[in-house]
This record gives structure tokens, C-alpha cells and sequence, in this order.
């Protein structure tokens, strides 16, 4: 389902988030809905007017009054009579007392009454007060509400006075309304909080796996057993399908070693045939291609073997395994210089990183003439940068020389092309160190590969269990 612009913007992209927000919205539509349900036109009506129990009393008092013959009414009035509610007649009116404060808005809604039972002509008026707590009275004790309510049914007969001592108005009503609706808020969102942390943690945990797994050297199955049956099913069809890909990737690297191992004999023994035949150019380039045949397959099985290598990572002084790179390529006559660099030590696999390392530097040697070499560390990540004089990569072609067997330059010859695998085993790598290569243009004139191994120990392989 799409959402609108603003809403699309605005809405949670992670379940996690998601779930409780749908939750809490539900709940607000269903409180404002059962308001509504429970509660008609007339119930809100008086909670907004907040009628009293004076009102309602003294009213439905009076409609009695009314309707009963004048002799008994005096003995009526001592019936209906409690302990917090009163009725007397009075010639005035409205008592004399101190502090009482007419209500007409009181009276008038007593009056509205009235007139619905048919006794629009009655006379009504209404006065309260507060009464003050005793002094011997608890400490926290508020004070009551005193009502009068004086009605009379003709201009000369007797006022009737209704007198009403009532608890006041709960003046927190609304807040304790809206505390109730968070603590149900509170006590529903926390409950939906824990079971989508049950549900998601092992979607996470899955993703996390499956993503280091989706990397050379990592073999972090099988995925341990958690959350709700779906998930635990899911988990199940992965760790499944995960020991069928180790099942098909030892069998390769079975084949792998197998082949490399039948035809390095039949290699040996066809260069050391050539070698002994007269010296001659069609011999010359029998020996290059057999030599360059070998070359492949030990890259074929280099490349194979990169990825299921039990190599720890352990903390490599960075500056001196650079060192030993650039002594290997000077020793072979090539222009190849590490630049000052202050010490660095680094998490690393140093076997596998020398080998990513030797292959960047042997491109920048062979396409570029030359190769200097730049290290730096920043914020725990390592930088290693390497220039050349050539003419680059374009970026267009970066992606696809990073797959096998995949060159700039179309031939097979050793001395242009090489193998295609170099990058590859770079990427494959550089994926085990979590680092990531980059290739820059500098100045249009030279090129650069810069490998960034972020802080922190590379991932330690995990045995199948």
C-alpha cells in the first residue's frame, strides 16, 4: 500500500517502529469511538453542563411536590428527607446565609426541566456555597458543596426550599481521564513493544547473518533457533539451504584441488619436454604457453582456496608489512616506493592482506609504470593508497573487472592481460576485512586505489557447529 507524500515521509520504516504506531493508533480510534458508543447525546450533554446531584434531586423533588394535593405536601417534604438532603418551606425564598452565591445558570437548568414536565410557570432560583471543613476535621478533608434550589408553583403560595450538602465536583476528572487512557496507552504499547522485539531481533539477527555469509571467508551457519515458529521455520530452511551451499562449495574446492593436482604433473612434464627440443621460436612460445597455463591455474586455485582460509586476524604492524611488498617488487627491478608514514598497527588477516595488497601493486606496476604507496590512519581506519602513472579504469568498467576472469585487455597474453583474476581476489579480500576499495583520477594524469579497512577487528570465521 502507498501512502500519500507527507505520510510516506513521515511513517516508520523499520517494523519494529511500525507496529506500535499502528497499535497506538488503533487505540486512539477505539477510545474516541467508545466514548461515542457508551455515552449518547443527552450523557455528554450533562457531563459538559456538569449537573450536580442537586440539580437532579431537587428537580425530580419538585416535579413530586407539584403534582401531590397541598395538605400532605408539609409531610411529604419530612419523608423525602436525608441526612445530606433537606426540604422546608420558606416565605422569602432563598435562605439568608453568609457566603451564598446566586446560581442562575443552575436555576435556569432546573427551570428547563420543569417547563418539559409542563410546569413552565413555576418560580425557581438557586444559590451554593461552600461549607467550610470542620476544624477537628482530618487534615486533606475538602470542603462540601451547599445547593439551595427555592421553587413555587404560584405568586402567592409558599417557597420550597430543597437543600443539598454534596461532595464537590472531582476537580481532576479530565486528568485522571486522560491518566487512565495513557496507563492503558503505557501498559498495551509495552506489551506490543516486547512481542515485536521478539518477533524482529531474530529478522535482524537473520539479516545480519545472512549478510556475512553473503561474504567470502564467513561461515556463520547454522543460525541458532529463536523467535516465533515462522521465523523458526524460516531459520530452519536457511541453515538447510546454507549446508547445501558448504556441501557444493567443498566439493568445488575438492574438484578444484583434484584438477590443479593431475595437471601440474602433465605441465612439468610437457615444459621439461620442451626445454630438451632444439632451441627454436616454436618452442620458445610452447614453453610461454605452458608456463602461462600454469600461471592460471595456480590463480584458478588461489582464488578458489581465498574465502576458506583459517587465518586469524591479529593485530599487523601495517608499515612493515608494506615494506616487505614494496622490497618483493624492487627486488624484481621495479619502481615501486612506500612513502614515511608514521607506525600503524592493524586488525588484520596479514597472509590474505598481503596477498590484496601485492595484487593492487603489481597492477599499478603493469599498467602504470610505477607504484608509491601512502598510509594513514584516521579515527581507528586504515588507509592504504596506491599511484600510479597510468591511464586508469574507467568507471563504467570497475564493477565488471571486480568478477573473474574479466580484463580491460581482450587477449590472453601474460604480459597484457594476465589472468583477470587479481581484482576479483582483491574484492573477495577486502569483503573478509569488511574494507571497500575506491578508484580516483588524480589530476588526469595518474591513477589511485585506495583500500579503507574500518576500525575494528575483521569478523572471525565461524566452524560449522
Amino acid at each position: 500500500m502507498r501512502l500519500p507524500g507527507l505520510a510516506a515521509r513521515l511513517w516508520p520504516r523499520t517494523l519494529a517502529a511500525q507496529i506500535p504506531l499502528v497499535v497506538a493508533l488503533a487505540l486512539a480510534v477505539a477510545q474516541i469511538l467508545n466514548v461515542f458508543l457508551l455515552m449518547g447525546e443527552r450523557q455528554i450533554a450533562a457531563l459538559g453542563a456538569r449537573a450536580t446531584l442537586a440539580e437532579r434531586v431537587c428537580s425530580a423533588t419538585a416535579l413530586a411536590i407539584a403534582r401531590a394535593p397541598e395538605p400532605p405536601r408539609q409531610a411529604d417534604l419530612r419523608r423525602l428527607a436525608t441526612p445530606s438532603m433537606t426540604f422546608f418551606t420558606s416565605q422569602e425564598g432563598l435562605p439568608n446565609r453568609p457566603r451564598l452565591v446566586p446560581d442562575p445558570a443552575l436555576a435556569e437548568r432546573v427551570r428547563g426541566v420543569m417547563a418539559r414536565e409542563g410546569m413552565g410557570q413555576s418560580a425557581i432560583a438557586a444559590a451554593t456555597r461552600k461549607l467550610q471543613p470542620n476544624p477537628r476535621a482530618p487534615q486533606g478533608v475538602n470542603p462540601l458543596d451547599e445547593t439551595f434550589i427555592a421553587f413555587r408553583f404560584a405568586a402567592n403560595a409558599p417557597w420550597y426550599v430543597c437543600h443539598v450538602v454534596s461532595d464537590p465536583p472531582e476537580k481532576f476528572l479530565t486528568l485522571r481521564l486522560i491518566g487512565g487512557t495513557l496507563l492503558l496507552f503505557a501498559i498495551v504499547l509495552g506489551v506490543t513493544l516486547l512481542v515485536t522485539r521478539r518477533i524482529v531481533r531474530p529478522l535482524s539477527d537473520l539479516s545480519a547473518t545472512v549478510t556475512r555469509v553473503g561474504k567470502a571467508g564467513d561461515r556463520s551457519l547454522p543460525i541458532r533457533m529463536q523467535g516465533p515458529a515462522e521465523i523458526g521455520a524460516v531459520v530452519a530452511a536457511l541453515n538447510e539451504l546454507g549446508e547445501r551451499v558448504r556441501a557444493l562449495l567443498q566439493e568445488k574446492d575438492a574438484m578444484l584441488g583434484a584438477i590443479g593436482h593431475d595437471l601440474r604433473t602433465p605441465l612439468t612434464a610437457l615444459r621439461i619436454r620442451a626445454e630438451n627440443l632444439p632451441e627454436h621460436d616454436d618452442t620458445r612460445r610452447m614453453i610461454a604457453l605452458i608456463d602461462h597455463l600454469s600461471h592460471m591455474l595456480n590463480a584458478i586455485i588461489g582464488l578458489a582456496k581465498v574465502g576458506h582460509d583459517p587465518e586469524p586476524p591479529v593485530p599487523t604492524d601495517i608499515v612493515a608489512l608494506a615494506t616487505a611488498i614494496v622490497e618483493e617488487f624492487e627486488d624484481l627491478g621495479n619502481d615501486v616506493r612506500l612513502l614515511p608514514s608514521l607506525p600503524i598497527v592493524h586488525a588484520l588477516r596479514p597472509h590474505l592482506f598481503m596477498q590484496l595488497l601485492r595484487n593492487i601493486v603489481d597492477n599499478a606496476v603493469k599498467y602504470g609504470q610505477r607504484a608509491r604507496l601512502r598510509l594513514n590512519q584516521a579515527d581507528g581506519t586504515l588507509f592504504i593508497r596506491v599511484e600510479d602513472d597510468g591511464p586508469g579504469i574507467d568507471p563504467a568498467d570497475i564493477e565488471r573487472l571486480m568478477k573473474p576472469f574479466e580484463r580491460l585487455e581482450s587477449s590472453r597474453n601474460r604480459e597484457t592481460g594476465g589472468t583477470g583474476l587479481g581484482l576479483a581476489m582483491a574484492r573477495i579480500i577486502t569483503g573478509m576485512h569488511d574494507a571497500a576499495l575506491s578508484f580516483d583520477k588524480i589530476d588526469g594524469q595518474a591513477f589511485a586505489v585506495t583500500i579503507r579497512v574500518p576500525a575494528g577487528a575483521p569478523r572471525a570465521q565461524t566452524e560449522s557447529r
